[in-house]
């Protein structure tokens, strides 16, 4: 399999988890008579950082694995370290940008910032589902 359609089918997976957290975030807001437009944009944002993150470090992935194939193992690593420091960078920044408009209420805050913590354990869920079948 080559490495676009490898990054596409985890792409795919962190794709559908993300979706189906959302899912469950969005019906406990609901429950907890929170749900609002804004909280379904906080998770909408949230869901796009958290996907879109997992793309740019796929393909940082990649440049690196290229770099290091050809024997420069230290252009591996600036490639992986830069790639690390922007996707951060714009992560920070676009939360920030949320917080500081004050246009979003705490609860959609919220709603954006748990689709990028529960990242991890989709990934990892997704693992092992993969290494099932």
């Amino acid at each position: 399999m080559d490495d676009i359609s490898q990054i596409r089918r985890e792409l795919l997976i962190v794709a559908i988890g993300e979706l189906a957290a959302a899912a469950v975030m969005l019906g406990v807001y609901a429950l907890l008579g929170k749900f609002s437009g804004f909280v379904l944009l906080g998770a909408a944002i949230g869901g796009f950082l958290a996907v879109g993150n997992y793309a740019f470090m796929a393909a940082g992935v990649v440049a690196a694995a290229g770099k290091a194939k050809e024997g420069d193992e230290g252009g591996a690593k600036r490639v992986l370290s830069i790639s690390r420091l922007v996707r951060y960078l714009v992560l920070f920044g676009l939360l920030l940008v949320m917080v500081l408009s004050k246009k979003f209420p705490l609860p959609a805050m919220i709603a954006a910032l748990v689709p990028l913590v529960l990242f991890r354990p989709i990934v990892s869920l997704g693992e092992l589902f993969r290494k099932r079948g």
